[in-house]
């Protein structure tokens, strides 16, 4: 049966007070939407910001979907994004691929490729002190990735490969990253620096 339904990955900053993730959850149900996931991206003392992601019946709802979480106090939209139902394979998927590389060529390959899944991101580019690795993205994306110091940190998401000396940087525009992002990233970054060392000791 071919699902017709529209995702979307909607970001909201909500108090961090009990019961507001329910009342979130609860305005999405009131439109018929099925909460695939919930992600906490950054939490401070006052305020969460976390980012669900929502499979609704078409894009025209998109807008009555954002007015319904804000009628909850305190509680704002800050992006709607619209996915496909494949992005996000997890972690756990995104390690296995990387660990099954059969060699450091092709872990290079499947790590830009699941960075960028797993954070959909605009582009990645892997590079040592030669030039690029290997990067995931359109031409234009990758060609923009600021390997210096970037001019907005948090348009960009670094790891430092230490074994291997090779750096990552993944880049989204218009989309800052927030820790949580950050920790994925350098999680995948420290297993790929551990396959690779096992490949080429």
């Amino acid at each position: 049966m071919v699902d017709h339904r529209h995702y979307v990955l909607v970001r909201v900053s909500l108090p961090d007070r009990p019961g507001a993730l329910g009342q979130v959850a609860s305005r999405i149900g009131a439109l018929h939407g099925d909460i695939m996931g919930i992600d906490v991206l950054e939490r401070s003392a006052e305020v969460a910001m976390d980012e669900f992601a929502v499979a609704i019946a078409s894009a025209e709802l998109v807008p009555m979907l954002v007015r319904e979480i804000e009628e909850v106090d305190g509680v704002a939209v800050t992006d709607v994004r619209a996915v496909e139902r494949a992005a996000g394979v997890g972690l756990l998927e995104s390690a296995a691929r990387l660990s099954e590389s059969d060699d450091v060529e092709e872990l290079w390959a499947h790590l830009v490729t699941e960075v960028r899944h797993e954070l959909r991101a605009d582009g990645v580019v892997l590079f040592d002190d030669d030039g690029v690795l290997a990067s995931a993205g359109p031409a234009e994306a990758t060609a923009s990735v600021e390997v210096d110091q970037p001019a907005d940190p948090g348009a960009q998401a670094r790891a430092h490969l230490p074994q291997r000396r090779v750096t990552l940087v993944a880049s989204r525009a218009g989309h800052p990253f927030r820790a949580q992002e950050r920790s994925r990233v350098e999680l995948l970054a420290r297993i790929a620096d551990r396959v690779g060392t096992l490949l080429e000791p």
